[in-house]
């Protein structure tokens, strides 16, 4: 089956300042962006997953390393030249490296290295670099402390937080929560 959804722009909207509380907004994200061998490989750009024929008939957002920009930048240009109106590229899990920023200590009260704000740092880098704004987190409990510093990078205009918690609960620890 096929779903046709129509965009802003189609439907005629207009993009409103406030969200309406009466509106849930669901976003459709194909995780597995850390896996950065995963990425270069027939699996994801093949008829399967990002190569698929029907790509492009609905929004998506695609979880996919920033560090592509760096480690392999011809693939993140086919990937790149390949997106339909529909699809996006979001960094993740979280950035620059599969990591926790919830776990980083966070030193701003001493000398000594915010490891949170380095990380922002250097997932905001690579993201400009890729040309992303939005960056999937994962963490254990959604914490605005530890995404604060990624939040503050200019290049970060979302977040989408994926819940950790025990390995036998993996993504569903809070339970819809």
């Amino acid at each position: 089956m096929k779903v046709k959804m129509e965009t802003e722009a189609e439907a005629g909207a207009e993009v409103k300042a406030e969200a309406s509380k009466s509106v849930h907004t669901v976003a459709f994200v194909t995780s597995d962006g850390d896996n950065i061998q995963l990425l270069e490989h027939q699996d994801f750009i093949g008829p399967a997953h990002f190569g698929s024929p029907d790509r492009g008939s609905v929004p998506v957002g695609w979880s996919f390393s920033p560090a592509m920009a760096a480690l392999m930048p011809t693939v993140l240009d086919y990937v790149r030249d390949g997106l339909s109106a529909n699809d996006s590229l979001s960094a993740g899990p979280s950035g620059a490296g599969y990591a926790y920023p919830q776990l980083y200590a966070s030193n701003a009260s001493d000398d000594s290295i915010d490891m949170r704000e380095k990380f922002a740092e250097a997932t905001a880098a690579l993201m400009a670099a890729a040309g992303q704004t939005v960056v999937n987190v994962i963490g254990v409990t959604p914490s605005a402390e530890s995404v604060a510093p990624l939040m503050a990078q200019p290049q970060v205009k979302g977040l989408i937080y994926f819940t950790f918690s025990v390995a036998d609960m993996g993504y569903a620890a809070l339970n819809g929560n």
